[in-house]
């Protein structure tokens, strides 16, 4: 089970990572003349994607282990 937890550490921090930029960009935006917040959607979405692709690539090896592992997928029986 803490080997399962490991697995989602590297997406969790970056996540933590894109709102941590996206707070920091809008307080310095507030507190300049620059429009900073609107370069953190951009890089906040980016760090959404690599995300979603490190888990859907994860899930899909879990899948591939099961299909390829002797336990395999339920056979349905039909006679």
């Amino acid at each position: 089970m803490k080997n399962e937890k490991s697995h989602y550490m590297y997406p969790l921090l970056l996540l933590l990572f894109g709102i941590l930029f996206s707070v920091l960009s809008a307080y310095f935006s507030i507190n300049s003349d620059g429009d900073w917040f609107a370069r953190s959607g951009a890089v906040l979405s980016f760090i959404s994607v690599v995300v979603q692709f490190l888990l859907s690539n994860r899930k899909k090896d879990k899948i591939e282990q099961l299909i390829y592992s002797n336990i395999g997928l339920k056979k349905s029986s039909s006679n």
